[in-house]
């Protein structure tokens, strides 16, 4: 794999946020609250119907996650994509940063939501790295396309 290609790292991003956009918008506490099956997927204690609060926030998000990828699939390049996907890993690790300190103080039920949001932190940082790197740089990156 080649770490600097900007098609296989936006068709990485695309995968991820799909997978992100389509359990968040359809379901969210099916996947990613307490009662998920799968351990690490645990990022919450409950989400609630789309109704609530944090049920609406956790289908918008998704649904922004669905947009993102589908001005890709519409035609963005894969250079402007890649710009995209960094600027969210670039202004969400404060707030993933700020959950896991957090959770982890308040000592929820599911310890381990402290531990998983730490390591969306580094995951952040790593594809924000990644991203970074496909672009040539961060002068590239911030420059106009």
């Amino acid at each position: 794999m080649n770490f600097r290609n900007v098609d296989q790292y936006a068709t990485a991003m695309q995968h991820y946020f799909t997978l992100f956009g389509v359990t968040l918008f359809l379901n969210p506490d099916k996947f990613w609250s307490a009662t998920a099956g799968v351990m690490p997927l645990r990022y919450f204690n409950a989400v609630g119907a789309a109704t609530t609060q944090s049920g609406f926030f956790a289908r918008m998000t998704g649904l922004g996650f669905l947009i993102l990828v589908l001005g890709k699939r519409l035609g963005t390049s894969n250079a402007v994509f890649a710009k995209q996907c960094n600027a969210f890993h670039a202004f969400t690790l404060k707030m993933f940063y700020d959950c896991a300190r957090v959770t982890y103080a308040r000592r929820q039920t599911v310890e381990f939501v402290a531990q998983t949001w730490k390591l969306q932190v580094a995951v952040n940082v790593a594809l924000l790295l990644w991203g970074t790197s496909t672009t040539g740089g961060l002068k590239n990156m911030l420059k106009r396309d």
